[in-house]
């Protein structure tokens, strides 16, 4: 049996390594984080650190007369946005980028707008740099329609009717979805 995954991956974008394609997958990763929950200004701040970073792979991952390319993954897993940016360029010491020494403005926002920077040598496999966002979240004790509900639900001593009856051919489609569901894709015939 497969393990349960907690994360989702929501996109992956391959992008040749030319500023001209910036924009249009900036726009849609903010658009994305908006929609799973981040506040837009957050999603805005979230959209700038990893624009900084693609630039950086455009302008320093490939010699002038490659043609290189690379990839941006949007992974969203339980109260966070993962953004990771991978490519297969030349390679770089990660460990020259230490928050507070020489950092540039591209690193200072990083550190700033992003709850956890990454940086993964990923062998002939090339690199990649991973961003964390923390979504906003509500306490649980905010939720007051769960309450509300529950006050609503029929107890277990009230009576419920029941219709039995045989399927037919109209439950197929209702059933197999019930089925998969209930079961996974695991379910078999």
């Amino acid at each position: 049996m497969e393990e349960l995954s907690y994360e989702t991956q929501l996109a992956k974008l391959t992008l040749v390594a030319d500023r001209k394609y910036l924009p249009l997958a900036m726009d849609f990763i903010q658009d994305i984080a908006v929609v799973i929950g981040l506040p837009k200004e957050d999603a805005q701040k979230l959209e700038l650190i990893v624009e900084e970073a693609c630039l950086n792979v455009i302008e320093h991952a490939f010699d002038e007369d490659e043609k290189g390319n690379f990839e941006i993954i949007i992974i969203r897993k339980p109260g966070q946005l993962v953004i990771s940016i991978r490519d297969k360029g030349l390679p770089f010491d990660f460990h020259k980028i230490k928050p507070g020494e020489n950092s540039g403005l591209g690193m200072v926002l990083m550190n700033a707008f992003a709850d956890e920077i990454h940086f993964v040598n990923l062998g002939r496999e090339g690199k990649e740099v991973i961003f964390v966002k923390n979504l906003p979240y509500k306490n649980i004790t905010e939720f007051e329609e769960v309450e509300d509900k529950q006050k609503k639900a029929p107890s277990a001593k009230e009576e419920v009717e029941l219709t039995y009856r045989l399927m037919t051919a109209d439950d197929a489609v209702s059933m197999a979805r019930c089925m998969y569901r209930s079961y996974g894709a695991e379910c078999k015939r």
